[in-house]
């Protein structure tokens, strides 16, 4: 049975750096209790809270992804994102961080 709340069961890496050598250049994150047509919203944010990004679908089943990137294409800064996956009912919220 699925499970009754939205869950990211999985953000692989936590720790990423989106500098395009080919290793851990995105981060994905997998989640549960929802299908991909519930999401309504998945967007990253900087730590003071202003919207940095729309997460995008990603490569498995239940997942999205992100490269790291800002709104204007932009790589950001290192530092502490949070991730936010919306549905009509529910909010996940989450953090990431970006290395250099």
């Amino acid at each position: 049975p699925r499970p009754q709340e939205l869950t990211v069961t999985n953000v692989v890496p936590r720790i990423f750096t989106p500098y395009k050598d080919n290793r851990n250049d995105i981060v994905q994150f997998i989640y549960d209790g929802a299908e991909p047509e519930e999401i309504i919203e998945a967007r990253i944010y900087n730590i003071e809270g202003l919207r940095i990004a729309e997460l995008k679908t990603g490569e498995v089943e239940k997942s999205c992804c992100w490269d790291g990137r800002d709104a204007n294409d932009n790589i950001v800064p290192a530092g502490i994102y949070i991730y936010q996956l919306r549905t009509t009912s529910e909010v996940y919220n989450g953090t990431v961080v970006v290395a250099r």
